[in-house]
């Protein structure tokens, strides 16, 4: 959890709660292992077909680093970026709208998709 410190810390309610550190931390884990292993090894994999967004905060000087193209090199069918006020968990400080922006998506792709969408 030391290695978190770089990216703003773990948020209080996932510190201080066992269950919930058992659960996120395999995904940070995960995170991180990409972060160190699949940076080196992006060469090797093949675009996916879907579009993708892409969420980051403008403070996490991590999610600065990619250099151009690497996340169009990704998706054959396009890259949208969203950027929100906060560091790497900025999510907590943004969340309706990023749902909302997640709602729109989903609409979308099922409407493309010729699925009528209620709600």
């Amino acid at each position: 959890m030391a290695g978190l410190d770089a990216y703003g810390g773990l948020p209080d309610a996932i510190a201080r709660h066992e269950l919930m550190r058992t659960l996120f931390l395999p995904i940070i884990r995960a995170d991180f292992h990409l972060l160190e292993d699949g940076a080196r090894s992006i060469d090797e994999y093949v675009p996916v077909r879907s579009p993708l967004t892409i969420l980051n905060g403008k403070d996490d000087a991590s999610a600065q680093q990619a250099p151009p193209g690497v996340w169009e090199a990704l998706s054959t069918s396009g890259v949208e970026f969203h950027s929100y006020a906060g560091g790497h968990f900025f999510v907590d400080e943004n969340l309706q709208s990023i749902i909302e922006l997640i709602v729109e998506k989903t609409k979308r792709g099922l409407e493309k998709d010729g699925v009528s969408f209620q709600g």
